[in-house]
């Protein structure tokens, strides 16, 4: 026990003498002390071997000297001699100040360490970033090849979309993300398989708009959601889930429609989901949890409604009440009825202003890649999903400052997606990052 207290003392003690250390740790450590007495002259039983007593102390102090004193006088040991005692230090470096001027090392230290020059690999960098129009003249040529060939299965694919909202009664058949026109056409397919082996499902899908995610589910706006794997054995295993005779659909929107019931926001916009999926038991209780809590916050409603008017709501279990830059209130099924009512009249004025300023910045977005396709000649013109509206807004500006620039003549005729890399997919779409050169 003395050995392993020795060197934990002596690490405290050295950490100490050195300048530059912060704070250290309280240090607990346990001594045994040899008795020269008969009796403990420590006033308490021995409680130790014979002849030793345990004298236990936590090191607090910052300070040398006092550190060694407090050590000295839990051991009953004399201290005199520490009284003319001064331990001079050099005062601690202030971290946070910044150095005079960056190290700047001498060129032949990277070549005798191997080491990487920082401003030779930035300046590599910085070449070997191509610019738009380059890119455009070398893959050009690429992109309008893949998008000939890739035009007869679009065809395709939209005929086929056409002819199954119309045999299901669909309102509308819309992906999630922007996948090829080969996957597109696989899914389609297997959603017309699934309609002649289920023929019930159309009178459940009549008037609704299908969805084709990753998972199977219903979003927060009602939409019916396809997983894109295996869409069978989805719905197949919700129906093993909730019984043979439960319908999938009919369940989701069950639950859906008694969380929007509850809530009973007439005048408010709508409840935004984080969740755009909701499989049959993941995410279950989460609406679960969604009704609870507007019932029990239901009689506080009339006053949330009208300082929250307007105000999209997004209810969730893993978050704090708090406004979102695009004006939703995020709000935890665990908060109380009184912190959300004064939480939303509080910064009901503000979530309108973001509110109003996210739609006109998504409009911006898009009369600007509109205009882009008028001017350039594009086809298409969109951003990819999860690209700021801002970033898309300002490519397209930079895009219309050059219409008639002859490297922006690779872009007649093309499907352009705005991103944050260079690619062109294998439907011939063109890839290029919003801050291009």
């Amino acid at each position: 026990v003395n050995e392993s207290s020795l060197k934990r003392l002596n690490g405290y003690l050295e950490s100490l003498q050195r300048p530059d250390t912060r704070a250290p740790h309280p240090l607990h450590v346990t001594f045994y002390v040899r008795t020269t007495q008969p009796s403990d002259v420590y006033g308490d039983p021995c409680c130790g071997a014979a002849g030793f007593t345990p004298v236990s102390f936590t090191l607090l102090s910052g300070d040398l000297v006092a550190t060694v004193r407090d050590i000295l006088s839990s051991c009953r040991l004399p201290t005199q001699h520490l009284a003319g005692l001064n331990v001079r230090h050099s005062p601690a470096p202030d971290r946070r100040a910044p150095r005079a001027r960056p190290i700047k090392w001498d060129k032949t230290f990277y070549t005798f360490t191997g080491q990487k020059d920082p401003d030779e690999e930035m300046r590599k960098a910085k070449v070997a970033e191509p610019t738009l129009g380059a890119w455009l003249q070398r893959h050009g040529p690429t992109a309008a090849e893949r998008l000939q060939k890739s035009l007869p299965l679009r065809t395709a694919v939209q005929r086929l979309k056409e002819e199954l909202c119309q045999r299901m009664g669909l309102q509308d058949i819309r992906w999630q993300r922007q996948w090829g026109v080969a996957h597109k056409n696989s899914q389609l397919h297997s959603l017309s398989r699934m309609g002649q082996q289920f023929p019930q499902l159309a009178q459940h899908l009549k008037g609704q708009t299908l969805l084709f995610t990753d998972q199977s589910g219903v979003n927060a706006l009602g939409h019916i959601m396809l997983g894109i794997t295996d869409v069978h054995h989805h719905w197949i295993k919700i129906k093993e889930e909730k019984g043979a005779s439960c319908d999938p659909i009919n369940f989701f929107f069950f639950i859906t429609w008694r969380v929007r019931y509850s809530a009973g926001f007439q005048n408010l916009a709508h409840l935004h989901s984080k969740r755009e999926v909701l499989p049959s038991t993941a995410k279950q209780n989460i609406l679960e949890e969604c009704r609870n809590y507007f019932v029990r916050v239901n009689g506080h409603l009339a006053v949330v409604d009208r300082a929250g008017r307007g105000c999209p709501l997004c209810p969730s279990s893993e978050c704090s009440l708090r406004l979102l830059e695009s004006g939703v209130f995020e709000v935890p099924v665990t908060s109380s009825a009184d912190a959300l009512q004064m939480f939303i009249a509080g910064n009901a004025r503000e979530a309108r202003a973001r509110m109003n300023a996210t739609q006109r910045l998504e409009a911006e977005a898009l009369a600007l890649a509109k205009e882009c396709v008028e001017r350039l000649g594009a086809h298409r013109v969109r951003g990819e999903a999860g690209l700021p509206p801002a970033a898309l807004a300002e490519c397209c500006r930079r895009l219309l400052l050059l219409p008639t620039a002859p490297h922006l003549s690779g872009l007649r005729g093309m499907r352009v997606c705005v991103s944050r890399y260079y690619s062109v997919s294998q439907d011939g779409e063109v890839v290029i990052p919003w801050q291009w050169r």
